[in-house]
């Protein structure tokens, strides 16, 4: 709890991915990657209630071994791959009277921390906004950025009338993946964690992975033995 606010945590979790199977238990530096995100959330000093939300007996088992996380069974309805993860939050949000502020937490970005999820949530609230999602530089800038037509022909993103260096252009973000947060009776109404009142809380790239495929399973683990050679 803070500031009176009752926090509940929701970490969703299919059993089935299409890109890389069975990725949320894959063993991600030596433990299934679901356990990532539920042992940095177990470190939460304002966190009231955890909630893993899955389809799969393999990764229930793997949340019961924690005495703080409540198992939530989802039906078959909310757990095809065409589900949408508004209706699977409004279900848990149902299921779990009593709370005010949501935080979804995906099991595929395994490398925030406690820090992260505190820090957002108290800007949140600091900020006076009704939500707070991570968002991460772009790198690669849409004034530098081209669009190739079926003729092989080049088109520019973004118009700009001089050739720029990567230094002389705006900067870009975009949603990492990481941490959002909401009041439960916005999001419920917007049915988005995104819109102009959002907080954006800048996530360091270091820590920031949404672990789709291979590729970026295995990006997320020399990012994540960067981290801690540094």
């Amino acid at each position: 709890m803070i500031k009176n606010n009752k926090i509940l945590a929701l970490i969703p979790a299919r059993g089935k991915s299409l890109e890389l199977k069975k990725k949320n238990v894959r063993n991600f530096f030596k433990k299934p990657l679901i356990q990532w995100t539920i042992d940095a959330v177990k470190k939460s000093k304002f966190i009231d209630k955890v909630v893993v939300s899955t389809d799969s007996e393999k990764i229930l088992k793997i949340a019961n071994q924690y005495k703080f996380v409540s198992l939530s069974k989802r039906p078959k309805k909310l757990s095809t791959r065409y589900a949408n993860m508004y209706n699977v939050i409004r279900y848990e949000i149902k299921k779990n009277p009593g709370y005010n502020i949501i935080i979804l937490l995906q099991p595929t970005s395994p490398l925030r921390s406690v820090s992260d999820i505190d820090k957002s949530l108290k800007l949140m609230l600091q900020k006076k906004r009704k939500a707070c999602v991570s968002f991460v530089e772009l790198k690669y800038r849409p004034e530098l950025m081209y669009q190739i037509s079926k003729k092989q022909s080049l088109k520019k993103f973004k118009k700009t009338k001089f050739i720029l260096n990567r230094q002389e252009v705006d900067k870009y973000f975009y949603p990492s993946g990481d941490i959002y947060i909401s009041y439960i009776s916005s999001f419920l109404k917007k049915k988005s964690f995104l819109d102009k009142d959002t907080f954006p809380f800048i996530i360091e790239k270091h820590k920031s992975i949404d672990i789709d495929d291979i590729y970026d399973f295995k990006l997320g683990e020399i990012k994540l033995k960067i981290s801690r050679h540094n």
